[in-house]
């Protein structure tokens, strides 16, 4: 029979729901099939995600596929056509920045938006012995300092695309030297119209047609993340990320930061998707350490 969402259960838009079909034995006996179908609740009714077929042979070949099923229902959340909000969990090697990025060089080459922009909470470990202190540089080489996550998910595509296709490889050397790599990712960036911002300067500004990615957002307050929100413009597409385990801000704590308090409204409203990536996929060193410490 055509399942639909049980009645006496609540759902709002984006619960991730997942079908097991079950038939029974020559001895009456109930057993599960092994088919399995996935779907979004929207509007109080099913929306089916064939992931089989969208993250298939009908997948860009230029941009790396979400490996699991998290993934892949985070990747369908963020292009979904009525979701201009996403609120993602993950630990550490969880695939958060790594697939956001994915899905909006999807929207980039769609023309659903202009651009994408990453800004990511410039708050250090609160481990006085190990700061640096004040950092040379103008102000896009002191930033530069806290965007690696995305100078890594960019890095890691270009690889990806590099082996992929020949004409990659002449875009975009970036496996011979350093200076090659650097420059490939420049190139990268102005081709997909990627840009790095200090959230201190999103004051006064109105981010239009963009696919926004903000990081870190535990060591966000409520106000700050406000302050992120009302800039948004239209068509802007926003996803929110970070990790709760991973607190920072001396003034905050795993239960009061802006990242868990839209986490929380995530899920009574129907405005905004969240979702939450339980998966370590960077190493089994990094998921020991996720686990234990």
């Amino acid at each position: 029979e055509t399942p639909s969402i049980p009645s006496e259960v609540e759902h709002h838009n984006f619960d991730q729901i997942t079908f097991v079909q079950k038939a029974l034995s020559t001895t009456s006996e109930m057993y599960e099939t092994g088919i399995q179908r996935h779907a979004f609740s929207y509007n109080n009714q099913i929306e089916w995600c064939d992931f089989d077929r969208r993250f298939g042979e009908h997948f860009n070949e230029e941009l790396v596929r979400p490996l699991n099923l998290e993934q892949k229902f985070y990747y369908a959340m963020m292009t979904h056509p009525q979701n201009y909000v996403t609120v993602v969990s993950g630990s550490t090697g969880s695939g958060k920045t790594l697939v956001a990025l994915q899905a909006g060089l999807e929207l980039v080459e769609e023309g659903i938006v202009e651009g994408i922009v990453y800004a990511r909470n410039t708050v250090t470990s609160n481990d006085q012995q190990a700061e640096l202190g004040f950092r040379k540089g103008d102000e896009e080489q002191k930033l530069g300092y806290f965007m690696y996550p995305l100078y890594a998910a960019v890095n890691f595509t270009i690889e990806h695309q590099s082996k992929r296709s020949i004409d990659a490889r002449v875009e975009y050397t970036g496996n011979t030297n350093s200076v090659k790599r650097e420059n490939a990712t420049e190139v990268f960036m102005k081709k997909y119209n990627i840009e790095v911002m200090d959230i201190a300067h999103l004051r006064g500004t109105t981010i239009s047609r963009k696919f926004v990615i903000i990081d870190e957002a535990q060591n966000m307050t409520n106000a700050t993340l406000k302050l992120i929100g009302t800039r948004m413009g239209d068509e802007t597409r926003l996803v929110v990320m970070g990790d709760p385990g991973q607190i920072d801000h001396p003034f905050l704590s795993k239960r009061r930061n802006a990242l868990v308090s839209l986490l929380n409204k995530a899920q009574h409203n129907n405005f905004i998707a969240g979702i939450q990536l339980r998966h370590t996929i960077r190493s089994q060193v990094a998921d020991w350490f996720d686990k234990n410490f």
